[in-house]
């Protein structure tokens, strides 16, 4: 097989969750393949200014593409898109990776501009004419693909992602350092995303301030602030908690284990999740986990969470309050089904929708 990866989504400064999910499929793939198969990267013409960020993987093949047109010989059996995206090829099989669709499903200008939302439905209407199969990291993700896009059952395959081998319960010595790096000097609960209403971090800073633990633990948020991000922070000083929710921004991968493994609990309440990697990290690391009971939340995180209504502000205090009380032989059973979640497992799946379009 020559398979080509349409991977415009990693090219950034400061990866997250899908950024993450195609640099770790790709690296994955290739090490699933045998010697005759090739792979290569493809990156939209329009992001050549940003050469510098761009994600060389070695002994692959990096291009740029423009629509159809350019390279004028692909050179690729079948291309995947890995954001949303899958460019139309001539004689080139073709998947796209669908991870939510909140916008659509919760359309207000709460989740995203009104503009985002008609632009998103009508490039995956569009694409999703000539796409032969659709890849969804969720059965959550995979029922709102069929309903609000009308796509046959059998053109959507679910496939879960995978976490890192390096997220597992730290040492203190490792826990420490990067308490000291982020000045984090009183426990505290964890909150690992972008500082947005889509992740509802304004309610969630609301329900800290009702519950009965910020009496002794700070909030601290890892993420970089986003789409009316600004109401969470007033949100900070409207209940009196400056000092208390420490705003890290955007933290490094490498510091993401520590911050887990040191936390009391972490809390990830968000409206929607079309997957919801975060709740795997922590419940790998060792950490108490609070989630919405909506989306794929529930789906991926078993039975060793505290899952609570994203809507209900004292709901969420309530759970907040009982992240001290999860016995440890629940948090051990967590650790060893968070562990089940590989990347390996990810793109051996994703290599048998590729070989069954190839057949």
């Amino acid at each position: 097989m020559r398979i080509g990866f349409e991977a415009s989504g990693v090219i950034t400064k400061k990866p997250t969750g899908i950024a993450h999910y195609i640099s770790k499929l790709i690296s994955a793939i290739s090490c699933e393949i045998e010697d005759d198969n090739t792979l290569a990267v493809f990156y939209k013409l329009s992001r050549s200014g940003k050469r510098f960020n761009w994600w060389k993987p070695e002994n692959l093949n990096v291009k740029n593409y423009y629509k159809s047109y350019w390279p004028i010989n692909k050179d690729v059996d079948i291309i995947h898109g890995l954001d949303g995206f899958v460019p139309c090829w001539n004689n080139v099989k073709s998947v796209v990776t669908i991870h939510d669709l909140l916008a659509l499903k919760f359309s207000n200008e709460n989740i995203a501009p009104k503009k985002f939302v008609l632009r998103k439905e009508k490039i995956y209407k569009e694409i999703l004419e000539y796409t032969d199969s659709v890849i969804t990291c969720s059965e959550t993700t995979k029922q709102d693909v069929i309903n609000l896009l009308n796509v046959p059952t059998d053109k959507v395959n679910v496939i879960y992602h995978g976490i890192d081998e390096c997220y597992f319960p730290q040492s203190e010595v490792v826990i420490k350092r990067v308490k000291n790096k982020y000045e984090l000097k009183k426990e505290y609960l964890l909150f690992v995303g972008t500082i947005s209403k889509r992740k509802n971090t304004e309610r969630l800073v609301h329900a800290f301030s009702c519950s009965k633990v910020s009496r002794d633990l700070d909030m601290v948020l890892a993420g970089t602030i986003s789409y009316q991000g600004e109401k969470t922070l007033q949100a900070i000083t409207k209940y009196n908690l400056d000092g208390k929710v420490k705003m890290l921004g955007y933290v490094e991968d490498s510091d993401l284990p520590a911050l887990y493994s040191g936390a009391v609990g972490f809390v990830f309440p968000t409206f929607y999740e079309g997957f919801g990697l975060p709740i795997l990290e922590a419940m790998a690391c060792g950490t108490p986990v609070l989630a919405g009971n909506v989306g794929a939340a529930r789906e991926i995180s078993g039975n060793f969470v505290v899952h609570v209504d994203p809507l209900n502000t004292d709901e969420i205090a309530h759970g907040i309050d009982s992240l001290t009380s999860i016995p440890q032989a629940r948090i051990e059973k967590g650790i060893k089904y968070a562990a089940g979640f590989t990347w390996e497992h990810c793109a051996r799946q994703t290599l048998d929708i590729y070989k069954g379009l190839l057949q």
